[in-house]
């Protein structure tokens, strides 16, 4: 018997709990998860979207990427990664016997049966909200005046000073919190829904790219932290 035998007999037939995968990340969901949103399962103050090519985590490359198309996932908790019903405390998941497809597919021991789904068979906002939802227009006019396409190509820096790509991206961050400031006015009632909504703000999104949020002469302004 080699080594490798040894150790695929070894290998444990369950989860042992460790909560590495819950800690880096909560799911993405899929069509098939549609029907825990509507018996309540999960609701959407639980969940935040990706944009279509916002930058995200690839987990088949495993590196930050734009993302191909959007999709919906759960929170982390508070500032960090780990999925908002991951119990720290006892390696385990509040909501296990409803949890989402990639979770119910997930074993580190073989990440085939997931691998297959990512990216495909996505939950969107425009799956998710009913026609008439008054909120629809914000978002379509989010997705037109500060897209991420517009976003990737000024961090690009092609054909663009410096100072130019900051102005062009400061005009699209304010664009991005005017909308936002819109929503909160004009849907108090909705307002722990906003990351399911509009997404990620698009200042926090910056400011992996070295970019800060700061309030100059009355006015909201980017400044840049590192080159």
């Amino acid at each position: 018997m080699t080594c490798e035998d040894k150790d695929e007999l070894a290998a444990p037939a369950e989860c042992l709990r460790c909560g590495t995968c819950c800690r880096q990340g909560g799911p993405a969901l899929h069509s098939e998860d549609l029907q825990l949103i509507k018996k309540g399962a999960l609701s959407f103050t639980q969940l935040v979207t990706i944009r279509c090519n916002e930058p995200a985590h690839n987990p088949i490359q495993d590196k930050v990427l734009p993302s191909s198309s959007e999709f919906i996932k759960i929170k982390g908790q508070s500032n960090s990664w780990s999925c908002r019903f991951f119990d720290q405390v006892n390696n385990g998941c509040l909501i296990y016997r409803t949890r989402p497809l990639e979770c119910r597919l997930l074993f580190c021991r073989d990440t085939e049966p997931l691998t297959a789904i990512i990216g495909r068979d996505l939950l969107s906002r425009h799956k998710l909200l009913p026609e008439n939802d008054p909120v629809l227009p914000l978002i379509d006019r989010l997705e037109v005046e500060c897209s991420y396409r517009l976003v990737n190509n000024l961090l690009s820096g092609a054909d663009n000073s410096r100072d130019d790509i900051k102005e062009r991206l400061n005009d699209l961050v304010r664009k991005d919190l005017t909308i936002r400031d819109g929503f909160l006015r004009n849907f108090e009632n909705r307002r722990e829904e906003e990351l399911f909504l509009f997404g990620r703000p698009l200042f926090l999104v910056l400011a992996s790219y070295g970019f800060r949020l700061v309030e100059k002469d009355g006015a909201i302004t980017l400044e840049q932290t590192s080159p």
